[in-house]
């Protein structure tokens, strides 16, 4: 008998999670905005971390550029500014691998919602959008 309560409370612990998981990749914010850039006009921006969702710690902000046919677009520079609650951003320069595909590694040194506004710049234009990481524990 103890066994079979043993196995049922594992069962909804199990299942618990899952369904907390999935709820909580549901409710992620957008990873892909548009913004304008001249001369390409409207640029497609994704904002990928590693891991996704992004844990506490030292954690890679990848951003893929592209524009509304999905080809890449190749900018001058990319800053990351980045910030929680009340706190003063900091602020990093991308590593470019290609012109269209930027680095940074952010510290991300607590759970909760950070902001992340990236400026995108090509010759004298420039353009901002900001994204929301739902940062979890590292566990």
């Amino acid at each position: 008998m103890t066994t079979k309560v043993g196995g049922l409370g594992l069962l909804g612990l199990t299942l618990f999670i899952a369904i907390s998981f999935i709820v909580q990749l549901n409710s992620a914010p957008p990873r892909m905005l548009s913004a304008r850039l001249d001369p390409f006009g409207d640029v497609n921006v994704h904002l990928q971390t590693q891991p996704d969702p992004p844990k506490t710690g030292g954690i890679p902000l990848i951003l893929h550029i592209t524009d509304a046919s999905g080809q890449a677009v190749a900018v001058d520079q990319v800053k990351y500014e980045y910030w929680k609650e009340e706190r003063a951003p900091l602020t990093l320069t991308g590593e470019s691998s290609d012109g269209s595909t930027f680095q940074a590694i952010a510290e991300l040194d607590s759970v909760g919602d950070w902001q992340v506004r990236v400026t995108l710049f090509k010759g004298s234009q420039q353009t901002q959008m900001t994204f929301t990481l739902r940062v979890m524990p590292n566990i």
